[in-house]
């Protein structure tokens, strides 16, 4: 019998897993990554996940992970009943060095499945392009050569399928621009369309090419999104093609376009009287239709194609602005300890403290014992003084602090006005007087993740996380008398806001409205980098607005400390409060005095509502009844603006995009562009608006990194150089290396719409300004102006470096 044991407890283990065994080879599973794999560090990516299962039923979870041992993993609840065929889809974040997610099907204990996703990780300065086409090859090719750069990291242009873009927008944060050609928008599904409308919304580009199918391919997109409705292809002149491109192509007598009227937006190509090219601000994104096919013969591959890609897809200054990829959030993470909870005592608390603990063991404890005679039980009356202190200072913390739990929750919901909902990124702090683990529940199916900088900087602790509604932290540790944060995504509602606005003469003129039954605290409306102040809104109540722009509010103080006033240092809970706040703000201007870095617009395409409610718009559970909820939420509201009649376009409100060069260095900087012995053409143009613009004024400055230099006044009326002085067309620089000014700013030049050159004006030295003379040579109707920078300084002489400082003014019926 002794013998028979280990033949029986081996049969018993084969019995044991056989089921186990059986039920993995019925189970099959295949995953793959939407949108091309592409994400960056802190977003989304999301995963789809087909399991098979012919075996037992099986109840389990599906489980996302980095291939990085310290990354959080991401689980969904699963039932797949015998001969069961499903479809799930997965959302998780790669680690900082991750290249891979791994799925593995987890029943019982045991790995059912397994198998790896790959992705591809990028930078915050490598700008990620989607291509969805019928044949993506050419798009793809004119993309990569036009937009190559030696000076910036290349973009990644990727093709995509309708079926590769994600329904939840969150996992949008991967594809920076968007190209559509030829594929019919029917096969996208309506929160696929709900997603991307969300995602222009909140700065995304999309950009619709005409090619061969025709315009039947746009009908399931609403025209809220589209300039114009393609209604048909009609023969474009060669002309047509040359207005819209903005220079010669080589191309037949006629070309195919799409065609239709205008519905709302910028024209920027007409055949006789049909659009065929036009754009659309979306709020802080933007739609453009080109109708003719850039890839086609005699327009690829040529420096006005290069010029037309860079005007259309403009990628800024080398930092890719994703208006779902916040790059750092460490000041709303610190933010989060602000509570009185967590804050050290006031300092006089702490001062009286230190003084009666001192006198209590030095002086009292003596003369006691002196005055008894009894000095040598110093050495058992001051150990037994100082643990009867020690125990009385913690009673006193335990009753000035209290022993709750605190969940803490700071709240940056980004909307449309009018709309009654946002997508919000909220950052949920977890305080515990003691050592203690929490399951934490998040209504509304949120995302739940570690904050940004701390995936960054290697420190996060990872998370056992189960989506759904509710989304769940499993064993959330916090550690004595701390706070713990993480970040939660989903959508959530908004105070309702009217807007009636106007752009006229440089003022924005109008209106806001809190409809909503709560009052906007710290309320305002930021235009480019002029911010109007507008209070506290009582729920009804409205506010008149009238803003001038142009008067460089950006460039004296930071966006906080005039939407907030200057930080005071003080302890009180407005203080508290406003200090939270300012780090808020700090945080997602990242000091520039815009919002652009969150809502995807370099100068902004339109105004922004910007006000805050105490309180959380997101019901956090973490399972302890007697926890205390405090929270603060900032409404970031893009609104609508008509802009027409007499229009004046100050510097905040121009958007610059650099489309060719011939220098060793041409770089945007963003606020300043640097240029070395050579040339550089840039793309100057409003924000959009409704109609055809006509200029009657444009007004230029340079400066050397001085970017508040006023426009304001007569400036000099600048005609170009007589024909005799003017430079080669084709080689600006010539030969010459005497023929510069030595100030350290270039020479400039316009391209004239109506002779098709470039005309060179005199050298604009630093702290001058130019009133260029008939401006409407070289503005078009979108009001756009093509500027060829020309540094004529020896190869050793280093590089330009200067500010553009403009001002275009004109009319729009």
């Amino acid at each position: 019998m002794r013998h028979l044991r280990p033949l029986i407890a081996a049969l018993l283990a084969v019995l044991t897993l056989a089921p186990a065994a059986m039920a993995a080879d019925a189970v099959t599973m295949t995953a793959r990554p939407l949108a091309g794999g592409h994400v960056r560090v802190g977003t989304w990516s999301a995963i789809e996940v087909d399991v098979a299962n012919d075996g037992p039923a099986l109840t389990g979870e599906l489980r996302l992970a980095s291939d990085q041992s310290t990354s959080s993993s991401y689980a969904a609840l699963v039932d797949l009943p015998t001969g069961s065929r499903k479809r799930f889809v997965l959302y998780g974040q790669p680690s900082v060095f991750g290249r891979d997610l791994a799925v593995a099907l987890v029943a019982d204990g045991r790995t059912v499945a397994t198998t790896k996703v790959p992705i591809s990780v990028h930078d915050p300065y490598q700008s990620v392009i989607g291509v969805v086409a019928e044949e993506p090859g050419p798009v793809v090719s004119a993309l990569t050569g036009a937009l190559a750069d030696p000076r910036l990291a290349a973009p990644a242009i990727i093709g995509l399928s309708p079926a590769d873009l994600p329904s939840r927008v969150e996992a949008w944060s991967g594809i920076d621009r968007l190209v559509w050609q030829d594929v019919d928008t029917s096969l996208l599904q309506p929160e696929q369309l709900a997603a991307l409308r969300t995602w222009l919304g909140l700065g995304g580009r999309l950009v619709i090419l005409g090619g061969t199918t025709g315009a039947s391919t746009l009908g399931s997109l609403p025209d809220e999104l589209l300039p114009f409705r393609p209604d048909g292809t009609i023969d474009a002149s060669a002309a047509d093609v040359e207005a819209l491109v903005g220079g010669t192509v080589d191309v037949a007598s006629s070309v195919p376009a799409l065609a239709g009227t205008l519905i709302e937006g910028t024209v920027l190509g007409r055949s006789g009287d049909q659009v065929i090219a036009a754009e659309r601000a979306i709020g802080q994104g933007r739609t453009t239709i080109i109708g003719v096919d850039p890839t086609g013969e005699g327009i690829a591959g040529t420096p006005t194609a290069q010029a037309l890609w860079r005007r259309a897809l403009p990628l800024g200054n080398g930092a890719v602005v994703n208006p779902l990829a916040l790059q750092d959030d460490s000041q709303i993470v610190a933010a989060l300890n602000n509570l009185p909870a967590v804050g050290l005592p006031p300092l006089e608390q702490l001062v009286a403290l230190l003084v009666a603990y001192i006198v209590l063991i030095g002086p009292i404890n003596y003369l006691v014992l002196r005055r008894l005679d009894r000095r040598e039980w110093a050495w058992v009356t001051m150990p037994l003084l100082i643990a009867i202190f020690s125990v009385g200072a913690f009673g006193l913390g335990r009753l000035l602090k209290g022993s709750d739990a605190i969940v803490n929750t700071i709240a940056v919901v980004r909307g449309a006005a009018g709309a009654d909902s946002g997508l919000g990124q909220v950052y949920v702090g977890v305080f515990s007087p003691s050592r203690r683990s929490f399951d934490v529940s998040i209504a509304g199916g949120a995302l739940l993740s570690n904050p940004i900088s701390s995936q960054q900087q290697g420190t996060a602790t990872p998370l056992d996380i189960v989506l759904g509604d509710p989304a769940q932290v499993r064993g959330y540790a916090v550690g004595f008398g701390s706070l713990r944060g993480f970040r939660a995504e989903a959508t959530l509602p908004v105070p309702l806001v009217e807007a009636e606005l106007e752009l006229r003469d440089g003022r924005l003129q109008g209106t806001i409205t809190n409809t909503s039954s709560e009052a906007i605290e710290d309320a305002g409306v930021v235009y480019g980098g002029s911010i109007a102040k507008l209070g506290t809104l009582a729920p009804g109540a409205t506010s008149r607005l009238d803003l001038q722009l142009g008067t460089n509010q950006m460039f004296n103080s930071g966006l906080s400390d005039r939407i907030l006033g200057p930080a005071t240092g003080g302890t009180s809970d407005r203080d508290r409060t406003v200090q939270s706040r300012r780090a808020v703000i700090d945080q997602l201007t990242q000091y520039t005095g815009k919002f652009s870095t969150i809502m995807g617009a370099a100068g902004g395409q339109a105004p922004v509502f910007v006000g805050w409610q105490p309180g959380t718009p997101m019901s956090v559970d973490i399972g302890d009844p007697g926890a205390a909820h405090v929270g603060d939420a900032v409404y970031l509201l893009p609104l609508t603006v008509d802009v027409g009649g007499r229009t004046v376009f100050p510097d905040e409100l121009m958007n610059r995009t650099l489309v060719a060069t011939d220098a060793a260095e041409a770089l945007d900087q963003g606020s300043a562009f640097s240029l070395s012995r050579g040339t550089m053409v840039v793309d100057m143009a409003p924000i959009s608006f409704d109609g055809s613009f006509v200029a009657d004024k444009l007004v230029l400055a340079l400066t050397q990194g001085d970017p508040s230099f006023p426009l304001v006044g007569d400036a000099p009326l600048a005609s170009p150089l007589p024909d005799a002085d003017q430079p080669d067309q084709d080689d600006p620089i010539g030969e010459n290396d005497g023929g510069f000014v030595v100030d350290g700013l270039p020479d400039y030049q316009l391209f004239d719409r109506t002779t098709g050159r470039w005309m060179e004006f005199e050298h604009l030295g630093p702290g001058n300004k130019a009133a260029i003379a008939e401006p409407e040579r070289y503005v078009d109707a979108a009001g756009h102006v093509l500027i060829r920078f020309v540094n004529r300084q020896p190869a050793n002489g280093g590089a330009a470096y200067f500010t553009l400082i403009s001002q275009l003014e004109g009319s729009l019926p």
